[in-house]
């Protein structure tokens, strides 16, 4: 396997974690919405997670830098 394609497999595995891992905290809040009498510190804590891995990974938020190079760059 070239080192593109291992690239490419790896960035795969880490979006399907990531997604798992999304999927766990709504259902986390879900059952935490459901379960307990005044659930909105508790959901908030959760949705804060979820957007920091939305904005970590799929918006790629902690690396803006690469983007400013790769335009310096061309």
């Amino acid at each position: 396997m070239e080192a593109n394609e291992t690239e490419k497999a790896s960035a795969w595995r880490q979006g399907w974690v990531v997604f798992a891992v999304l999927v766990v905290l709504t259902l986390v809040e879900f059952g935490i919405s459901v379960g307990i009498p005044n659930p909105w510190p508790w959901l908030t804590i959760v949705a804060l997670a979820k957007v920091g891995l939305i904005l970590n990974y799929f918006m790629r938020f902690m690396n803006l830098s690469v983007l400013w190079w790769k335009e310096s760059e061309e």
